[in-house]
C-alpha cells in the first residue's frame, strides 16, 4: 500500500483533542446517541499511522492481518495511544481523516481502527469509509463504556442512491443466505446497487438488531463467499430499510 501525498513525516506526533474528548464523551455516556462530533473531529484530525521501515519514497503505510485474514490500518489520535499499543519503537506518518478514508477505501483495506489499546476508539468498515470517502457523515453506534469503543456508521446517505440489483447470483444468494443463518441479530437484509459519488457496486443493506454488529455480520458473509465475488455491505437504519422495503424485496428476513 503506498503512501499518496496526504502521508507526510513530522517531528512531532499530532495531537487531536478535540476528537478524542468525542470519543470520551460517546463512551462515558454509554449510550447510542447520534453524535455528529466525532465525523467532524475525525475528519479534520491528523492521525498517527505506522509506515514501513526502510528509505522507501514515498514511505508505505503498515496494514496489518488479522487472524481472519481481513487487512486492517491502524490510526491514532496521539502519542500516547501509539505508545499504549507499541511494543517498540515505531516509524510513523500524519494523514488527515479525511484523506484517511478514500485511502483506505481505494487500496482495499477491511477497516480502520482507532487508538487499538485506547484510551478511546472506535473502528470503521469497508462500507463506512467508502461513503465517508464521498463526505457522507458518522454517528456513533454501540458504544461500550467498558472499553471505551464505539462502531462508527453512516448518518447522512443524502449523496448515497439505493436501487434493486439484479445481479445477485443464485450461488452468491445461497452463499450470503447460509452466512446470515449463522449471524445473529440480522433482522432484515436487501440486494441493492449502491451508487456513490457516481460509482456502482453490488451491495448487502442490513438492517440488525440494536446490540448486533454489522462487522460480525460482515466477517460472517465474507467466510461464505464464493472466491470469486465480492459484495459491499451497507448498515441500514430502521427509517432506510421501510424506504427499501416497498420497493426491494429481502433476500433474509427474521420475521
Amino acid at each position: 500500500m503506498t503512501r499518496d501525498d496526504a502521508l507526510e513525516g513530522s517531528p512531532q506526533p499530532p495531537s487531536n483533542p478535540k476528537l478524542l474528548a468525542a470519543m470520551r464523551a460517546a463512551s462515558q455516556h454509554g449510550d447510542a446517541n447520534p453524535r455528529r462530533a466525532i465525523y467532524d473531529a475525525f475528519g479534520d484530525s491528523a492521525l498517527i499511522v505506522p509506515i514501513l521501515d526502510g528509505d522507501e519514497e514515498p514511505p508505505r503505510v503498515r496494514a496489518v492481518s488479522t487472524e481472519e485474514g481481513r487487512v486492517v490500518i491502524l490510526a491514532f489520535t496521539d502519542s500516547e495511544a501509539l505508545g499504549a499499543w507499541a511494543k517498540e519503537p515505531v516509524r510513523w506518518g500524519s494523514m488527515r481523516g479525511r484523506d484517511l478514508a478514500p485511502f483506505a477505501a481505494e487500496n482495499g483495506v477491511d477497516s480502520v481502527v482507532l487508538n487499538p489499546a485506547g484510551p478511546f476508539g472506535g473502528e470503521l468498515n469497508a462500507a463506512e469509509l467508502r461513503t465517508l470517502a464521498e463526505s457522507a457523515g458518522l454517528d456513533v453506534h454501540d458504544v461500550d463504556p467498558s472499553t471505551g469503543m464505539a462502531s462508527l456508521e453512516v448518518s447522512d446517505v443524502s449523496q448515497v442512491q439505493l436501487d434493486p440489483s439484479a445481479e445477485f447470483s443464485p450461488a452468491l444468494l445461497a452463499a450470503v443466505q447460509q452466512a446470515l443463518s449463522a449471524a445473529p441479530g440480522v433482522r432484515s437484509a436487501f440486494p441493492l446497487e449502491a451508487t456513490i459519488g457516481g460509482k456502482r457496486s453490488r451491495t448487502l443493506g442490513l438492517l440488525v438488531d440494536p446490540d448486533a454488529s454489522v462487522a460480525e455480520v460482515a466477517r460472517e458473509i465474507g467466510a461464505h463467499l464464493p472466491a470469486d465475488e465480492q459484495l459491499d455491505v451497507l448498515p441500514l437504519d430502521t427509517a432506510m430499510a421501510q424506504q427499501i422495503e416497498g420497493r426491494v424485496d429481502p433476500i433474509w428476513s427474521s420475521s
